[in-house]
């Protein structure tokens, strides 16, 4: 039996166009909403920085990580900077995210800081060259977090 009517989907379902990785997709269901929460962008915590802006491409709110830089401000590298601190060991992980957001440590604890950790390919060697770090800028201490990554 031949179609006599012209059916276009769009009249009945919801659908939507948007672009990820420079790639146009049309989309099916209603469009996310773009309520992004501002006040947790300006957060001291670097890696509680990344694991939100992570959230916020998983869950689709902004598109890609041009798309979240221009949101948020800042450059598109600096993005991409924050973004790669997921990829440090999550010991090195647990213990940054446990830091106070009212600890000094936390202005130690840059992107720049962080960033030469990641080209240590071995976790262990990453972990000993961060409490190294760590020891330099505040010696003494060092004693308590090895105790601290024991347990």
């Amino acid at each position: 039996m031949p179609l006599t009517e012209l059916f276009t989907v769009w009249d009945h379902f919801p659908i939507h166009h948007f672009r990820k990785n420079n790639k146009p997709i049309i989309a099916i269901g209603h469009k996310p909403p773009k309520q992004l929460l501002t006040q947790k962008l300006h957060h001291p915590n670097y890696l509680k920085k990344a694991l939100y802006y992570h959230e916020l491409l998983e869950k689709g709110y902004v598109q890609s990580q041009t798309a979240l830089a221009q949101h948020v401000g800042i450059s598109r590298t600096k993005t991409r900077l924050i973004l790669q601190l997921l990829k440090l060991d999550e010991k090195i992980k647990d213990f940054i995210l446990k830091i106070d957001d009212s600890d000094p440590r936390l202005d130690f604890l840059s992107v720049y800081r962080l960033q030469p950790l990641l080209q240590v390919e071995s976790k262990e060697r990453q972990r000993r060259k961060f409490w190294q770090m760590i020891e330099e800028q505040y010696p003494g201490q060092s004693a308590c977090y090895m105790i601290w990554e024991k347990n």
